[in-house]
C-alpha cells in the first residue's frame, strides 16, 4: 500500500515536471499593439507675398568698403524714412557704408549736406530733394569733386534720376475715387484736388494725372484746386471750409500724399460727410494701412510706390556704378500699384 501511494506521488511529479517544460518552450504571446490616436498636425501659416521680390545679392560685392552719403527730402516726412531706412539696410548687406543726412526741404542745408559729404569724401551720393535749381548746384559740386550719384525724385544735372511715374499715380488715384463715385451715387459728383504745387513738377503732374483719371470717368467733372503747402493742419482747414461751402454735393477728394488723405479723412468725418466723400492719394505708407483694411473706409486707396523696397534698386546699382563704371539708364521707376482694401493683405500681408 506505502509503495503504491509512492508511485502515485512520482506520477503526480513526473506530469508536473512536464507541464512546465512545455510551458517554458511555448512562445509568449505577441502583445497587442496600441494605436496612438493620431493629432492632426500643426498649422503651417502661408508664406508672405513680398510686396515687390528682391533683387538678389548675387555674385556682387563692393569691391572696397565704399561709403554712401544719403542726403533725405525730410526726416519729418515718414515716406523718406522709408526709403531711407531702405538704403541702410541693403547698404548693411553689401558692407556698405552709409552715412544720412537731412535736407530739411531746404536749399541752405541741402548745400551744406554736399559740402560735409565732399569733405568727408564719400564714394556715392544720393540726392533726394525736391528742388531743381539747387539740385543742379549740389551736381556741379560732385561733378567738380569726382563723385558719382543718382538723383531721387527731381533731376539732378544730367546724374541718373529714379523717380516715380507721377502722372501715372495721380491718374490712379483720380480714377479709383470717380469710379466709386459712379458705383455707389446716383449724382455726378465735384472734384476737389488738395495738391501741393508750390513743391515743384513732381506734385504738380501728379495732380494733373489725378484730374485726368478722373475725367475718364467723369469727362465734364468740375474741379476745385488747393494746396495743402505740405501742412497737414492747412489741409485739415481747406478741406473743412470746403465742405461747408458745399452742403449739399457729392465730392470726391484727391491728395498728393497719404499723410494729407488722412487730414483730410479728419475733415470729413468731424463734417459728418462720409457718405459725400470719396479720397484717394498716392504714397504708400504704412500710416493709410488701416484705413485700407476698413471695408467701411472712404478711403478708395492709395497709388503705393513700395518705399521701403527703393534701396533694393539703388544701392546695388550705385555699387556697379562704382566697381566698373556701369552706366545706368537716365530715368528709373519704381513699381507703382493701386492698393485697396481688395489687394492690400496680398501686397502687405500682417
Amino acid at each position: 500500500m506505502k509503495r503504491f501511494a509512492r508511485l502515485a506521488i512520482q506520477l503526480i511529479a513526473s506530469t508536473l515536471l512536464l507541464a512546465a517544460l512545455i510551458a517554458c518552450t511555448t512562445p509568449a504571446a505577441t502583445p497587442t499593439a496600441v494605436i496612438p490616436t493620431a493629432v492632426p498636425p500643426t498649422p503651417v501659416p502661408p508664406t508672405p507675398i513680398p510686396a515687390v521680390t528682391l533683387a538678389p545679392v548675387g555674385q556682387l560685392a563692393a569691391n572696397k568698403p565704399y561709403v554712401f552719403a544719403f542726403a533725405n527730402w525730410n526726416e519729418t516726412n515718414s515716406f523718406a524714412v522709408l526709403v531711407r531706412k531702405g538704403v541702410e539696410e541693403v547698404a548693411k548687406r553689401y558692407g556698405v557704408t552709409v552715412i544720412s543726412m537731412d535736407n530739411k526741404q531746404d536749399p541752405q542745408q541741402a548745400n551744406i549736406n554736399a559740402d560735409n559729404a565732399i569733405t568727408q569724401k564719400v564714394d556715392f551720393y544720393f540726392q533726394y530733394n525736391q528742388d531743381t535749381e539747387i539740385n543742379n548746384r549740389v551736381g556741379d559740386k560732385l561733378k567738380a569733386a569726382g563723385i558719382k550719384g543718382i538723383a531721387i525724385q527731381v533731376p539732378m544735372g544730367d546724374f541718373p534720376l529714379y523717380r516715380v511715374d507721377n502722372v501715372l499715380a495721380g491718374k490712379l488715384g483720380g480714377r479709383a475715387i470717380a469710379e466709386k463715385a459712379k458705383a455707389n451715387w446716383s449724382v455726378e459728383p465735384i472734384m476737389l484736388v488738395m495738391g501741393y504745387p508750390e513743391s515743384g513738377a513732381l506734385f504738380q503732374s501728379r495732380a494733373a494725372g489725378a484730374m485726368a483719371g478722373a475725367k475718364e470717368i467723369f469727362p465734364n467733372v468740375k474741379i476745385y484746386e488747393d494746396t495743402t503747402k505740405g501742412d497737414v493742419e492747412r489741409c485739415r482747414s481747406v478741406v473743412a471750409d470746403f465742405l461747408t461751402a458745399h452742403p449739399n454735393e457729392k465730392i470726391i477728394l484727391w491728395t498728393h500724399v497719404d499723410q494729407m488723405a488722412l487730414a483730410c479723412l479728419s475733415a470729413v468725418k468731424s463734417a459728418n460727410r462720409q457718405g459725400d466723400v470719396y479720397i484717394g492719394q498716392t504714397g504708400g505708407d504704412p500710416s493709410i494701412f488701416p484705413e485700407l483694411r476698413n471695408a467701411d473706409s472712404i478711403i478708395a486707396g492709395t497709388a503705393s510706390f513700395f518705399p521701403e523696397m527703393w534701396g533694393e534698386d539703388l544701392v546695388p546699382l550705385a555699387i556697379q556704378m562704382l566697381n566698373n563704371s556701369t552706366t545706368p539708364p537716365p530715368v528709373m521707376e519704381p513699381k507703382t500699384i493701386f492698393i485697396t482694401y481688395e489687394n492690400i493683405n496680398t501686397y502687405y500681408p500682417q
